[in-house]
Order: structure tokens, then sequence, then C-alpha cells
């Protein structure tokens, strides 16, 4: 449906040109049609089994993507992303509804430390989980679904990390994340705490919006950032 994040959508498709990413071919902003390149045979990043290779794929595919902010751009940006968690206190009259406190602290901290300045921001992807990477015929792997925001590179690191669903599955899913988590820091190069930082701010955002959206479903979202709280 038209909307802004479509047509955020359409901006971010036009930036990245089709380096890294699905091609836009045509669009109308008004009436909500893209007309997109078609990936054959477009199977999905997420169908491999082994997570090394995963996060070497999805590597290559982020630092084609990674690209300097574009000049007049009307993208979101991740700091504005983040005061989701300051409407999660609106919503419950200052306080945390059924969200564990300890955490959403956590991840507003986290998210305040993170986004100081320091960083250099780029066009980011903004939902880099493995179903969104899918096979094709122009380059081996190229993404899809771009969300259009602009930040620090380790956004689009954690939004990978925790696409990673292993963890939901295996008997011991902190050694599970633990070692997804240095696989994805030592491939991306980079700080293996600074990873771990991303990933629990941005799994308890995702876990209210999910509450935004839906009402509901937010708990495998923070049940990830349990286990995340666990290693730090």
């Amino acid at each position: 449906m038209p909307c802004g994040e479509l047509w955020r959508e359409i901006e971010a498709l036009s930036y990245f040109a089709g380096e890294g990413m699905v091609r836009l071919l045509d669009a109308d902003p008004d009436q909500g049609v893209l007309l997109l390149e078609r990936l054959l045979p477009g199977t999905a990043l997420a169908d491999l089994e082994d997570d090394q290779c995963v996060t070497q794929v999805a590597a290559r595919v982020l630092q084609q993507l990674w690209k300097p902010v574009p000049v007049g751009h009307s993208l979101a940006t991740v700091a504005e992303w983040a005061e989701g968690l300051t409407r999660l206190r609106a919503h419950f009259g200052g306080g945390y509804g059924p969200f564990p406190r300890a955490l959403v602290d956590r991840a507003e901290g986290l998210f305040r430390d993170l986004l100081a300045p320091g960083t250099r921001p780029v066009l980011l992807h903004g939902d880099m989980h493995p179903v969104n990477v899918l096979r094709s015929e122009r380059q081996p792997w190229l993404a899809i679904d771009p969300k259009g925001v602009v930040g620090d590179p380790l956004y689009d690191v954690a939004t990978l990390l925790n696409g990673l669903s292993r963890w939901r599955t295996e008997s011991r899913p902190k050694d599970i994340l633990e070692r997804q988590a240095h696989q994805v820091a030592e491939v991306l190069g980079f700080d293996r705490e600074r990873v771990l930082a991303w990933g629990l701010a941005q799994i308890v955002l995702a876990g209210w919006w999910h509450f935004e959206d839906h009402g509901c479903g937010w708990e495998p979202a923070f049940a990830l950032a349990e286990l995340y709280a666990s290693l730090r």
C-alpha cells in the first residue's frame, strides 16, 4: 500500500542501483507499485544449513550495499528508529507493560552509547536477515526488501546476527549465539563486544515493534535479548 515505508524502499532501491541489491525497474509511488528485476532461481540464503557460509555470503552482499549517505535523502535514520523505545514508555504511561524492565533499560542505554557521534553513517539495508538474500543469475546472491535507513553499519550486522535462528532449535542456545556472534564479528571485521551490544539493542527494539504492530508475538525477541544479556 502507498505509505512512507514503501516510498523509502523505492528511494533506497534507486540509490543501491542494483549493486548487491535487486534492481528497481520502475515504480509508481502514488499507486504503491514497484516493478522489480526477477531473481532466479530465487532461493533464500536462509535455506543453507551452514551458518558460517550464510555469514560469509551476507558479508559480501553487505559490503556492496554500504555506500556514502546520499545528499538530500529523505530516508529514516537508526537514531530515529531507536526512539521507538520512547514510544514504548509512553504507551504504558511511563512503565514497561509486559516487557522486562532490565532489558528495556539496557537497550536504551546501549542505543545512547552506540549512537554517540564518531561513526560515519552509511546507507543501510535495514532488515538484513538471511530470508532477504536470494540466489540470482546476475550475481550469485542479491538482497531484496531494503527498508531505506541511514546509520552505523553495525545495525545491519545486528539484524543479520538476529536473523540466524539456529539458537531457537538447539539444546544449548547460549553457546550457539556466542559462536554465531564470533563468526559474524570475525567475517565482517568488527569488534565482538560492539556486535553483541548492537544485537541486544536491536532485538529489544524489534520486539517492541512487533508488539506495536500486532499486540503480541514479542516473546521470541526478548528470549534472544535474555541470551545476549547472559553473554555480556
